[in-house]
């Protein structure tokens, strides 16, 4: 009898292990397309499939590579690829490094939030310091892109801090966990408007800034700005690193 339960022991330890094994494959696997952030609140509960929304604090982010229309036409399709893969591989490394959400890739641009889908106090922070980081491991990988692809690039980033829906939206078919709302289409806004190698942050990101984090860089109020789709014109900060 004591063997008997001791081979259904076994039995049941192996399964287990075995089933750990694939869940973990899984994770990878679709790691590779879906953010792991989402992956694992799905896996956890933390994040609901069913079709509701929740208002949270975050940070959206915007990144843009500006004259990649005319960039491209100059480039093979498999230089394309490579660049653009090199591109994205860089800044997702910067960006998840601040516990960024990577919500998509649209063509040469990223949108990131800070902030989901667990809600943290320092999401100004991480997109203030992922941003500035991101522009700079950028200017490192120029020298390279110039050199292998004949190209001299430059992104325009855009933060902007506040409210914003978050849930799964699109159809039982395929859905999509994401952020919108007002300080998401700000963010994207204020991407158009920072120029090559600049970064342009909302009033809710600056006056939300840790003091120690706030000091590190160069805020230069600007004019305010009219911004498509708002009534108002919105307060905007450019921001430079120190020295």
């Amino acid at each position: 009898l004591v063997q008997v339960m001791k081979d259904e022991l076994d039995r049941e330890y192996q399964n287990k292990t075995r089933l750990e094994e694939e869940k973990k494959k899984i994770q990878n696997v679709f790691g590779l397309y879906v953010d792991p952030t989402i992956i694992n609140g799905v896996m956890s509960g933390d994040i609901s499939l069913e079709l509701k929304g929740v208002e949270q604090d975050v940070s959206g982010l915007f990144s843009d590579i500006r004259g990649y229309t005319t960039m491209a036409e100059s480039m093979d399709p498999q230089s394309i690829v490579s660049f653009l893969n090199e591109y994205f591989t860089s800044m997702t490394e910067v960006l998840l490094g601040y516990e960024a959400l990577i919500d998509k890739y649209i063509g040469d641009a990223i949108m990131a939030v800070f902030g989901a889908p667990i809600g943290r106090p320092d999401h100004r922070d991480n997109a203030m310091q992922a941003a500035m980081e991101m522009q700079s491991v950028f200017e490192l990988w120029r020298g390279n892109w110039e050199k292998n692809y004949g190209i001299s690039p430059h992104i325009g980033i855009g933060i902007a801090s506040g409210p914003a829906t978050l849930g799964n939206f699109g159809s039982f078919q395929k859905l999509s966990y994401t952020a919108i709302g007002d300080t998401v289409n700000t963010a994207a806004r204020l991407e158009s408007v920072a120029g090559p190698g600049e970064v342009a942050v909302n009033h809710n990101l600056y006056e939300g800034l840790d003091p120690a984090v706030r000091d590190k860089y160069v805020f230069i109020e600007q004019p305010p700005v009219s911004l498509k789709g708002k009534n108002v014109p919105v307060r905007v900060w450019k921001v430079k690193e120190q020295g």
